[in-house]
């Protein structure tokens, strides 16, 4: 199962909306939970439609116009039972469900409190969810706070009793941290030279006896696409996955801008004659006659530009490397608006 958590830093610019878009195409996650969205629930009832899926929890930002914060969002599909338990303006969780209702598990996505003074009732929170949720559990999200000196790079040091808070609660609670694969760092100032801080905010948290039960659960440190937070990718998984994956076909709504489509469609029912799945299936070479549409020059450039984006260096504060990623993000973004346009 794949889960997707990003702080998106709002959602409310169609730049956002076509980040998260590429993000959820590139990803196809299972779940998928969004912070500080600085969206109202109907605003994000139209997404949840735009992206097709099928459930939803969203939380509404605070304020209104250029004032309004937080707002959260979580997203899956009917092949996920899940079932909400509670949700706050700091937090969304629920049961998933199997067959068997012993191999239950909770979740919870955290948003922590972004103020200093409050970032205790960050772990607080952590503390009463995992009480609710009992022995198979897991965290993820922004938490807002560092647990380690290696979660933050420049700035001013985290103080010990800064730190332990944190991992206090850990201990009492009986959580451990899930091991990353990526850049070290999931969020930066994005500012110059000795003013550049980098911090890892994001993070995943499970009980011992989650990972006995999905022992493979991993994390990914995803690029920064129009945030200043990287994404999460969480991969739960309970055993080696084997065997080549099946390739799902799927009729291309751009295929019908071509001339030759109809004729195609009409050559390959006459070349395929029998029962109604098979002339369907027969329509799988499309894929091929197709093909320069899938990879056509918009989409490898979007790809080169997002190569250069996942060198560490995008992260650096150096003026010359910050001003390149924002053009890099810019031409990326135009392209997508281009594809977005060309595949209505």
């Amino acid at each position: 199962m794949k889960t997707i958590s990003w702080n998106c830093r709002g959602l409310g610019s169609p730049r956002a909306v076509r980040s998260l878009a590429r993000l959820l195409k590139v990803e196809n996650p299972h779940l998928v939970f969004l912070m500080e969205t600085r969206l109202k629930k109907e605003e994000m009832l139209k997404l949840k439609r735009k992206f097709k899926f099928n459930s939803d929890v969203s939380v509404d930002c605070s304020g209104a116009g250029r004032d309004r914060a937080g707002g959260l969002c979580l997203w899956w599909n009917d092949d996920l039972d899940i079932n909400i338990t509670s949700y706050s303006q700091n937090h969304i969780a629920g049961k998933c469900l199997n067959e068997d209702e012993d191999d239950a598990w909770f979740f919870a996505g955290i948003y922590g409190y972004p103020d200093e003074a409050r970032k205790m009732e960050t772990w607080n929170l952590i503390h009463a969810l995992k009480e609710e949720g009992g022995s198979k559990t897991i965290f993820f999200g922004d938490l807002n706070d560092t647990i380690s000196e290696a979660d933050k790079v420049g700035g001013i040091n985290r103080t010990v009793s800064q730190l332990q808070r944190g991992r206090n609660t850990m201990a009492t609670c009986g959580l451990q941290e899930v091991s990353f694969e990526g850049y070290p760092f999931t969020w930066t100032n994005g500012r110059v030279g000795s003013e550049n801080i980098q911090c890892r905010l994001d993070k995943s948290l499970t009980s011992f006896e989650f990972m006995q039960s999905f022992p493979l659960t991993r994390v990914f440190h995803l690029e920064r696409y129009g945030s200043d937070h990287a994404a999460l990718r969480i991969v739960i998984q309970r055993e080696e996955e084997t065997g080549k994956q099946r390739h799902l076909f799927r009729f291309e709504e751009a295929w019908t801008k071509e001339g030759r489509c109809g004729d195609l469609i009409k050559l390959l029912c006459r070349r395929n004659s029998g029962p109604l799945p098979k002339r369907l299936r027969s329509m799988q070479e499309l894929n091929y006659e197709f093909k320069d549409l899938r990879t056509n020059n918009i989409r490898k450039e979007i790809l080169r530009l997002e190569e250069l984006i996942k060198a560490d260096k995008r992260w650096s504060g150096d003026p010359v490397e910050i001003q390149e990623y924002k053009a890099i993000e810019i031409q990326r973004d135009r392209l997508l608006k281009v594809e977005e346009t060309l595949w209505r």
